[in-house]
């Protein structure tokens, strides 16, 4: 909400539907600057999940994270960023 207000310049007193419209709005300003919004934008595809994951989960670094991940989890995580 805070986000909304601040930075988007946002105003509104529901805090749920303030915190979307943030976030729309930063996706817009992303998009207007023609910023990749999607792994298939970078020209990354599955091909090369296994080894992203392996990278972001070396020696288990994220089995920690407040919802612990597995390289299997987050390749999942990729597939949904096509």
């Amino acid at each position: 909400m805070r986000f909304a207000k601040n930075v988007m310049g946002l105003s509104g007193e529901d805090e749920a539907a303030l915190a979307a419209a943030g976030i729309d709005a930063l996706e817009a300003y992303f998009k207007s600057t023609g910023i990749p919004m999607t792994l298939s934008e970078l020209k990354i595809g599955p091909e090369h999940f296994a080894e992203m994951a392996s990278h972001a989960n070396a020696d288990g670094y994220l089995k920690n994270a407040f919802v612990a991940l597995t390289d299997e989890d987050i390749v999942e995580i990729y597939k949904d960023c096509l």
